[in-house]
């Protein structure tokens, strides 16, 4: 093996339509999909503003743009606001479950649902179960998924990598 494959190499891809800005053209730079994967490298690349799809690290990299700013929250250190504390309360009657990151029907279902109101004829509108599961789960991630019911109805599921820090 020689010094340079245990290095992480990072590709850039060529400009396409922004998937948030309206107009504008985008670019992402992508961690090398080959390279090995582990819950302490993505912690490391999140910190440097990657986010995951599926097995593929990426961040959104435009020459022209900077709005697309990664959030982190350190959880220990937040206090609710005001506002956040009002909302909070408005929508008590939510129930939040934490449950394991597998396959769900109702879950597929409102992906489903998601993707057509919100990428209509795009391509990604009919997913199966496949693009489903390969566009959420990663094996070297630790995952959990948040349900959001009100009445026993399923209203949204939240994705959360567990990272190192």
């Amino acid at each position: 093996m020689d010094s340079q494959s245990n290095k992480l190499r990072f590709f850039l891809t060529t400009p396409h339509s922004c998937n948030y800005i309206d107009g504008q053209e985008a670019t992402s730079l992508f961690a090398d999909p080959l390279f090995p994967k582990n819950r302490a490298l993505y912690s490391m690349l999140v910190a440097h503003g990657f986010r995951r799809s599926g097995e593929h690290l990426y961040k959104p990299h435009c020459a022209s743009c900077s709005e697309c700013v990664p959030v982190r929250i350190p959880v220990n250190e937040f206090r609710l606001r005001r506002q956040q504390r009002r909302n909070l309360k408005k929508n008590d009657d939510i129930v939040v479950n934490v449950v394991p990151a597998t396959f769900n029907e109702a879950h597929f279902r409102l992906y489903r649902d998601y993707l057509s109101a919100r990428h209509p004829n795009g391509g990604m509108d009919n997913p199966t179960m496949e693009n489903y599961q390969d566009f959420l789960w990663a094996d070297w991630s630790d995952t959990s998924l948040y349900e959001f019911r009100l009445d026993n109805k399923l209203l949204a599921v939240a994705v959360v990598d567990n990272l190192v820090d």
